[in-house]
């Protein structure tokens, strides 16, 4: 969703510490049996799109000298497909690998990536000297070309002409260049005004998918936002949209209302704010939903910042191509969940933290398409103090609520940390409830829709397991995390502990697999050096032998996969049930089978990749990818 190009990161899913953690370290055996399939001990890793394809590519970088930033890449199995050094300035203050990864785009049967790099031209003194350049390098690491940019995207516009597009901001105005890729010369620059993005809060330029056709919306205000000298924000201004093909031609402006409903007060300032209400940008700007027209519906709001209490919230607005307001979702939002669970047959949510006068009182479920808020919850709930930490999960033919506490249980003495589930009404369904030791300080459950899907960590599939952080304290004054897997304080199914001699546990991710199907990896990052981080990866499910592709425990066929209509399994063990998940992990039909021989009629299934999974009377259970066409 950002337009700077960058590669997907791993998310550490762990707040940051308050004061660091000392570098002393108590000696500690790990108590699990799973073992790393790589341990990377490097600066950055993340994630390419190889583009013209939905498939992906691990990477990772590290600058080896003050002229060379060395870049490895990976298959799924982490076996290297390539690695190479990219020669920087040797004044480079900055370096970062684009989210670009491509085979002959620009050379015939060369790989190719892209290189931001930022430096200061040594005869220029001040910020007039800076120098922002894209290096495009091909899989030795040579250069094929450098041109001017912050950021840069490889496209091919609707007639199959290929195109290299680079964003720069500067400090008078943001350029858009189109290159030339038979002699990388310039073919159209577009200009913006710096005055009309100063203090706007969105994004001024990225690329949607528009009625099946790639374009670039450009969004800044109509006139000078701000008089800098009195702080006094202008009045009458509005947020301009602009359509524009990928050379740049415009092909619709739309102006939109960015008058607060109430008069601010004293050192409030209302910034408009587009291009970051969801995880993704289908909602941005489109004509499927919010109502039955043909026409354009933006969504946007307002981003509040009180420059006195160094407060700042949002407010959310859907308009339609001509101005005209349809909704108004004017509540102070003081923080945003964009990843709520998204469950088949209800409709996508976002998760806010509302409040009052820049406090935290309510935690808010918000259904997007039908623009309603459907439940909240005080911060004080039922005589229980809510945490930011919350999401939604599947729950038979509805779903429920999952909220972190913000203070443990206390039974005979012992402290647990606490994950309240409760119905779609509000009502309590069940305290999950988790042992922590006595030193431990801080309890955080790790609620995202990735970490909460089933399948990922167990094949147990009727069992919801949680992943939790508790921070401890060592003997020497540091600070630790620990980080947990498990259903109960019973059923632990691992621990990764942040007191061994790899370091400090800085964080964890779950990794996509390289065709971008489903999450098969846990990556736990550990704090090596201060510029380094060691990265150990994990296959899962953690009960990985009982995989989706092994049959060991039941000669089985699964038939005809691909299929259109019904699936047929053969076993020598009774099945005695088959549940079927979506790639979110949600369960879109079960079925009671108690037979060998059994049909499932998967015709009213949408397109695409399943999971079946097969419980069977001897105890096991079994998943297998279907594709319905």
């Amino acid at each position: 969703m950002t337009s700077l190009n960058r590669p997907q990161a791993l998310k550490t899913n762990i707040n940051a510490l308050n004061n660091s953690t000392s570098s002393a370290r108590t000696t500690f055996e790990e108590n699990t049996e799973v073992e790393p399939i790589l341990s990377l001990d490097t600066e950055v890793w993340g994630i390419l799109n190889q583009i013209d394809s939905d498939n992906l590519v691990y990477y990772s970088a590290i600058r080896s000298s003050n002229t060379s930033i060395d870049i490895k890449t990976y298959d799924n199995d982490f076996i290297t497909l390539e690695s190479f050094s990219v020669t920087i300035p040797e004044n480079t203050n900055h370096v970062e690998v684009l989210n670009h990864y491509s085979e002959g785009f620009f050379e015939e049967d060369a790989k190719e990536f892209m290189v931001y790099v930022h430096y200061f031209d040594e005869e220029i003194m001040g910020p007039e000297g800076q120098i922002s350049e894209i290096i495009i390098v091909d899989e030795t690491g040579n250069t094929i070309q450098e041109v001017p940019g912050q950021a840069a995207w490889a496209k091919t516009d609707a007639q199959g002409n290929k195109k290299l597009i680079t964003y720069v901001n500067g400090e008078d105005q943001a350029i858009a260049t189109s290159f030339n890729l038979t002699d990388f010369s310039v073919e159209e620059e577009y200009f913006i005004d710096g005055d009309l993005i100063n203090y706007f809060a969105g994004v001024p330029f990225n690329f949607y998918n528009i009625e099946g056709e790639e374009k670039i919306v450009v969004a800044h205000y109509e006139s000078i936002f701000l008089d800098n000298a009195t702080l006094e924000v202008y009045p009458d201004n509005h947020l301009i949209l602009k359509i524009l093909d990928l050379d740049f031609q415009e092909e619709k402006s739309i102006t939109l209302d960015i008058q607060p409903n109430e008069e601010p007060e004293e050192f409030v300032i209302p910034m408009a704010d587009f291009g970051r209400f969801y995880k993704d940008s289908r909602y941005d700007i489109s004509k499927e939903y919010f109502d039955s027209s043909n026409d354009f519906k933006i969504v946007y709001g307002l981003e509040f910042y009180h420059m006195m209490a160094d407060t700042e919230w949002n407010t959310y607005r859907v308009a339609k191509e001509d101005g005209t307001i349809l909704h108004d979702l004017d509540k102070e939002i003081i923080k945003v969940n964009p990843d709520m669970t998204e469950i088949e047959g209800f409709d996508n949510q976002l998760g806010f933290l509302l409040g009052e006068n820049g406090e935290a009182t309510q935690l808010g479920f918000f259904d997007i398409e039908s623009w309603e808020m459907v439940k909240t919850f005080n911060a004080d709930y039922n005589d229980d103090l809510l945490s930011d930490n919350f999401n939604r999960i599947p729950f038979e033919d509805s779903y429920h609520y999952v909220i972190g506490l913000g203070e443990p249980d206390m039974i005979d003495g012992d402290a647990y940390g606490v994950i309240n589930e409760y119905d779609i009404d509000g009502d309590l369904v069940e305290r999950h409830q988790f042992f922590i030791p006595d030193d431990a300080i801080l309890f955080q459950p790790i609620l995202t829709s990735a970490f909460l899907a089933p399948n990922v960590f167990t094949n147990e599939n009727d069992d919801l397991y949680f992943s939790y952080v508790y921070l401890q304290d060592a003997e020497d004054g540091s600070k630790f995390y620990n980080l947990v897997f498990a259903k109960d304080s019973e059923n632990i199914l691992h621990e990764f502990r942040g007191d061994t001699e790899k370091g400090p546990i800085s964080g964890a991710d779950l990794i996509l697999k390289t065709d971008g199907e489903f999450h098969d990896k846990l990556a736990i990052i550990y704090e090596a050096t201060s510029n380094t981080f060691l990265t150990d990866f994990y296959k899962l499910p953690f009960d990985a032998d009982l995989g989706t592709d092994d049959f060991s425990k039941v000669d089985l066929k699964l038939y005809p996969n691909p299929t259109v209509d019904f699936i047929n399994i053969q076993a020598n063990s009774i099945v005695q049930k088959a549940n079927i998940y979506n790639l979110n992990g949600q369960i879109v039909k079960t079925e009671k089978l108690d037979n060998t021989q059994s049909t499932i009629d998967v015709s009213n299934l949408s397109k695409g990749m399943y999971i079946v999974s097969l419980h069977f009377e001897n105890g096991t259970t079994q998943n297998i990818k279907v594709i319905k066409e």
